[in-house]
């Protein structure tokens, strides 16, 4: 009979363990508009919490509220005290540039915290104050911090500007929308650019904005898209807005101050120029030793997550070798296609979900294989799912992305003529009206051309 009180108290103390855990950890979501995925985080966390508390009533610990009592302990018949603890708000984390998105984002998790909490507990109040500033959503740029943004002038002084990126127009002559050139905003320049810092947190989660690499400057300005690129400058400038978010995520689990992560970002995630960024997740540098540091045995590394921030904002800190290991990372999770509505504005786009975690290995692929249009722009899907290790373009089996030219293929064979596009194609008229027949020597730079299918046309 001892050894069956030890063996119980053992799981009890296990389960407070655990709940202790969960009621620390920190989820941090660096986009969050107005509090959508932190909402339903903390959903997630109380709905486990609730588990938890069952199992403790089990081991006789009850709860009253969201107040510990004290019970008879089973093991040695001694009152025991539980720490009184509780998922709250504090534990989700939020940056947001909208500073109205920001403070809807504080109180819709107060909101759903009280919905759950008298959804569970009756009438049952909760611990005074009943809304506490926790100040745990940030209203801030989540990739580029600067000291001041000033607007470029003149020699004159008088300000530059530029197309708004948005105001268009009807065209006198074709009837299409084009830019309308009088609706002019000022340039900017940015101050100091650095890069920003996250709070700490144990997971990060979010939807960066779906921003294409070509439509940055349009929508963010020239002096912001700047600013930013001399910043990142491990991130190649192909890549789309979202990237940033990503490869700032990346770092953090490199270096074990994060558990891991996961955004929901473009489906061109899997093209060359943002997979690069993946690439160096999955398969990062080897740093070279630095004495008299030498790499811990395992992976048990103690991170200084300010020192380490300073290191991903760019500051001149030392990280030795052995201290903060960068780690490769592997996607455990990863769907590359599925369809979305932008909540922006409403369009139909197509989406990519990736999970990233330190020193893990194989991973979840699940593949969209039907699409059914339901009501309220939904869309009901279904998907099959495949286990191994993913690959940077959210594949698995053979990484075709790692293949490499044969050196015995080298100066054997030619692709041709590639136009890549119709741009330097003219009739015959045309380039009779460019002087082809009438000028001497234009024959060897205007040419018949011929493709693949105007051979098969032809047969």
């Amino acid at each position: 009979m001892k050894q069956y009180q030890i063996e119980l108290r053992k799981a009890r103390d296990l389960v407070l363990t655990f709940h202790k855990r969960l009621c620390n950890v920190r989820v941090l979501d660096p986009a969050c508009g107005s509090g959508n995925f932190l909402y339903v985080t903390l959903e997630h966390l109380k709905r486990l919490e609730g588990e938890v508390l069952n199992a403790l009533e089990e081991y006789g610990i009850s709860r009253t509220g969201l107040s510990a009592q004290t019970d008879l302990d089973v093991a040695s018949e001694r009152a025991i005290s539980v720490e009184a603890q509780t998922v709250d708000p504090h534990q989700l984390l939020g940056i947001e540039l909208n500073p109205r998105a920001a403070e809807i984002a504080e109180v819709v998790l107060w909101i759903g915290y009280l919905q759950w909490h008298f959804r569970t507990r009756g009438d049952v109040n909760p611990p005074q104050p009943v809304i506490r500033d926790f100040r745990n959503i940030e209203n801030r740029d989540a990739v580029l911090a600067y000291e001041r943004m000033e607007y470029v002038t003149d020699e004159r002084g008088v300000p530059v500007t530029r197309w708004d990126g948005n105001t268009m127009k009807k065209s006198p002559v074709t009837g299409e929308d084009i830019p309308d050139d009088s609706a002019r905003v000022p340039l900017e320049r940015y101050v100091s650019p650095r890069k920003a810092v996250w709070p700490q947190a144990d997971f990060v989660v979010g939807n960066p904005p779906f921003i294409g690499a070509s439509s940055m400057r349009r929508a963010l300005g020239d002096g912001y898209v700047e600013a930013l690129r001399s910043t990142w400058t491990d991130v190649p400038e192909s890549a789309d807005f979202v990237m940033y978010w990503w490869h700032h995520a990346a770092v953090l689990a490199q270096h074990g101050a994060i558990e891991r992560f996961g955004f929901i970002t473009t489906n061109s995630i899997r093209q060359t120029f943002n997979r690069r960024v993946i690439e160096s997740a999955l398969n990062p540098p080897t740093p070279k030793p630095q004495p008299p540091y030498a790499p811990p045995p395992g992976d048990a590394v103690a991170v200084n997550f300010s020192e380490l921030q300073k290191h991903v904002r760019g500051d001149s800190v030392a990280i030795p070798f052995g201290s903060r290991p960068i780690a490769p990372l592997s996607l455990v999770f990863a769907i590359p296609d599925h369809p979305w509505v932008d909540s922006a504005d409403g369009a139909a786009v197509r989406i990519a979900m990736t999970v990233a975690a330190r020193r893990a290995s194989t991973g979840e692929l699940r593949a969209v294989t039907s699409e059914l249009d339901g009501d309220k722009d939904e869309v009901a899907v279904t998907l099959q799912s495949r286990r191994g290790i993913i690959h940077a373009d959210l594949s698995t089996g053979a990484d075709v992305t790692s293949a490499r030219a044969l050196r015995a293929n080298e100066g054997i064979s030619c692709p041709g003529l590639k136009l890549h596009g119709a741009g330097f194609i003219v009739t015959s008229d045309q380039a009779q009206l460019l002087g082809l027949g009438a000028i001497a020597g234009l024959e060897r730079y205007i040419r018949p051309y011929r493709n693949g299918r105007d051979l098969r046309q032809a047969a």
